[in-house]
């Protein structure tokens, strides 16, 4: 084994990332969409009610699939499951929504007619419950991350979800986070805005421009109208961890002060000090205003509504996982855990649509569709494809 962690450590890193982006999120989500600088008296930061947040809730959702699919988990296992629990049609959760239903699936979802929302915020939000039941491993975490993310993105966006997750999966044994995101940030797309903004807030951060001169040069190199945006909210959220060091305050309020996607920004910030600190380290005055409660705002529920059995269950999968995968990390001293189910078996039979251009064709058109065939075959299984109405299929080997 390469690399070890207690099951008590994990466990307490893993609450309180949960723990960080519930504080993150409740405290940015009145302020989300306000692009100016924004400074409040940090006595005032709490709602009286904690809200619903989009950033949890899908990966609470995701933990469902993980459960009951394990490490043999693909992009239509999400897919169906978030048709089924999650109602949010906003922005690029409405395209995925729609490209799903017209049979245009991942990774062609996240890209087609999604022009104006491909470099939304909606998938580097989701990037936490990939690291945390893949500790230790970036690259699985990563590959995950791609799973969940070319559902509705491409790929700046799809990179920076792989980047946080991977940076989540080794913050449970390197505490440095901006070394971590050096580390990861080859996930960005080489040339892309997003790689360009994020190299220049750790340049700004490097000659010693103050949080609110570092974010003006963002935004003047290649700032963005879309409030929810990640060419810019992505390296806000690396600002926010520059500028606030380890002090918990100070990062939520560095990176609430950069406004735009105040809500996406401020928790995951927060869930990564939360999780390198761990539960038991986060200041009481920050824990206590959110209290335990798992507040969301989509149908599904799971059997405790509490941030505690969240960090378990999560956990519990990390463990499984861990061992399913054989990810070179040891988890010791974890309880005895019911193993994955039948459903979770790596080599159950699965087709996969690969388009190599676009999935539209005029009358008289031919183009190309890619099946890819994965797990085991059986003799006995015999494999019918129906073309649409009007259409043919031709078959190459």
């Amino acid at each position: 084994m390469s690399r070890c962690i207690s099951y008590e450590d994990y466990l307490d890193k893993t609450l309180g990332g949960w723990i960080g982006k519930s504080i993150g999120g409740t405290v940015g989500a009145f302020y989300e969409g306000d692009k100016s600088w924004i400074e409040i008296d940090p006595r005032t930061m709490f709602p009286r009610e904690v809200p619903p947040n989009d950033d949890l809730d899908l990966q609470v959702l995701w933990l469902k699939v993980l459960e009951e699919r394990g490490a043999s988990l693909e992009s239509s296992d999400l897919a169906q499951a978030w048709l089924e629990g999650c109602w949010y049609p906003f922005n690029e959760y409405g395209i995925f929504r729609r490209n799903w239903r017209l049979g245009i699936h991942p990774p062609m979802s996240g890209k087609f007619a999604n022009q104006h929302w491909e470099t939304g915020m909606g998938c580097p939000i989701r990037s936490e419950i990939w690291g945390y039941v893949f500790p230790g491993a970036p690259e699985i975490a990563a590959e995950f991350a791609w799973k969940d993310g070319t559902l509705d993105h491409t790929e700046q966006s799809v990179g920076a979800e792989q980047m946080f997750s991977a940076m989540a999966a080794m913050a449970f044994f390197e505490t440095d986070i901006i070394s971590l995101a050096h580390r990861f940030k080859h996930y960005l797309p080489e040339g892309s805005v997003i790689r360009k903004l994020v190299d220049c807030a750790f340049d700004s951060y490097a000659q010693g421009l103050s949080l609110r001169h570092a974010r003006e040069r963002i935004l003047l190199t290649a700032g963005n109208p879309e409030a929810c945006d990640s060419q810019v909210n992505v390296p806000f959220t690396i600002l926010s961890l520059l500028h606030g060091g380890m002090d918990f305050e100070k990062t939520i309020l560095s990176a609430l002060a950069c406004g735009f996607d105040t809500d996406c920004t401020l928790a995951t910030a927060a869930a990564f000090l939360g999780q390198i600190l761990g539960a038991k380290c986060i200041p009481e005055s920050l824990k206590n205003p959110i209290g335990n409660d798992l507040v969301m705002g989509i149908e599904y529920r799971r059997e405790e509504m509490t941030l505690t059995a969240l960090a378990r269950d999560t956990a519990r999968m990390g463990v499984l996982l861990s061992q399913d995968c054989e990810t070179g990390v040891a988890i010791t001293n974890p309880p005895a855990f019911a193993p994955l189910p039948e459903s979770a078996r790596k080599d159950r039979p699965r087709i996969l649509v690969h388009y190599p251009g676009l999935p539209a064709a005029r009358p008289g058109e031919t183009v190309d569709v890619v099946l890819e065939v994965k797990g085991e075959i059986t003799a006995d299984v015999t494999l019918a494809i129906q073309s649409p109405e009007g259409g043919q299929f031709h078959q190459n080997d």
